[in-house]
């Protein structure tokens, strides 16, 4: 039997925590750590399954080259830098350092050193192109950040022990583990919600397995109709909050699309401000598959 080593997942930000078994300096197995103060012993298969990732032969373990026939051969560490740095120099002399990029995914955003080393790196180069996993699928998030809260890198997090509606826009969280919603065993936690008398509704335009709570069948093309009927209803229950009329809400809407990346997005959800409620739940109705739309609220 190896050694023991208490860590933790780096594919995402829940960081489950594990324990690794080494044998010989050999990964043997990745099993749940059922003393974590937090994850309390769950793990997901793509954190388990990292010895068989790491052991796999196919694994890459060292540089390749492509020759001029095709064929990929290895070489060595030395080799493969010069020549990186070489055609990079070339790229920047024609293009620009804005002519190279970097893309961090979530296991190289995890990592105490490529994270950091990855974006030293591109600084040194003079290039502002840094691209993740963020930007490609949850931009949303960083650009709700630095609205609100004036930092791209503080997010706001359900609070899902005592919420009573919780409402999840294309999303699986059998398939995602629920990303940014940073909670171990996703699927173990929302039933809870239901269990005290709360609603968990999903609206996606695929068939999901959620089996968990509801599951609202949309059409693709309905998902902006759908946000600025949201968008409408938030506005509007803040307006009579604050005691605002629909007029006051019109003339200030302008400065709630400012300048800021959002801005477009923005303006049209609140352009459905120019309607009444009954015609923007008229228009989310008519967008909705027939099975579903029965199910959503309407008035005559």
């Amino acid at each position: 039997m190896g050694t023991m080593h208490r860590t933790f997942c780096r594919l995402c930000e829940v960081g489950c925590g594990v324990v690794a078994e080494i044998d010989d300096g050999r990964g043997v197995r990745v099993r749940p750590d059922h003393d974590h103060p937090v994850t309390r012993g769950f793990a997901c298969n793509k954190g388990l399954l990292a010895v068989e990732v790491h052991n796999d032969p196919a694994r890459l373990t060292e540089p390749a080259h492509r020759e001029a026939d095709g064929v990929w051969r290895t070489l060595g560490w030395d080799a493969a830098l010069d020549g990186i740095s070489l055609r990079l120099q070339a790229i920047v002399d024609e293009g620009g350092p804005n002519a190279v990029a970097l893309y961090l995914g979530n296991p190289t955003a995890f990592n105490a050193q490529a994270g950091v080393s990855a974006g030293l790196f591109l600084r040194l180069l003079g290039s502002d192109r840094l691209f993740s996993a963020g930007t490609q699928d949850c931009s949303n998030k960083f650009s709700i950040g630095e609205l609100l809260l004036g930092t791209a890198h503080q997010h706001l997090v359900p609070d899902l022990d005592h919420t009573d509606h919780l409402l999840l826009l294309g999303t699986n969280p059998r398939v995602s583990k629920g990303s940014f919603l940073t909670v171990a065993d996703p699927v173990g936690r929302l039933p809870s919600i239901i269990e005290r008398g709360g609603v968990v509704r999903f609206v996606d335009p695929r068939c999901i397995e959620a089996k968990i709570g509801e599951v609202v069948s949309s059409r693709s093309s309905s998902s902006q109709c759908f946000r600025g009927y949201l968008v409408c209803v938030c506005v509007r229950q803040a307006a009579a909050y604050l005691h605002l009329g629909d007029s006051a809400i019109r003339r200030d809407r302008r400065h709630v699309a400012t300048d800021r990346p959002l801005r477009r997005q923005i303006r049209g959800a609140v352009s459905y401000l120019g309607w009444t409620s009954h015609h923007v739940l008229r228009s989310v109705n008519s967008a909705v598959s027939p099975s579903s739309a029965k199910r959503m609220p309407s008035r005559r």
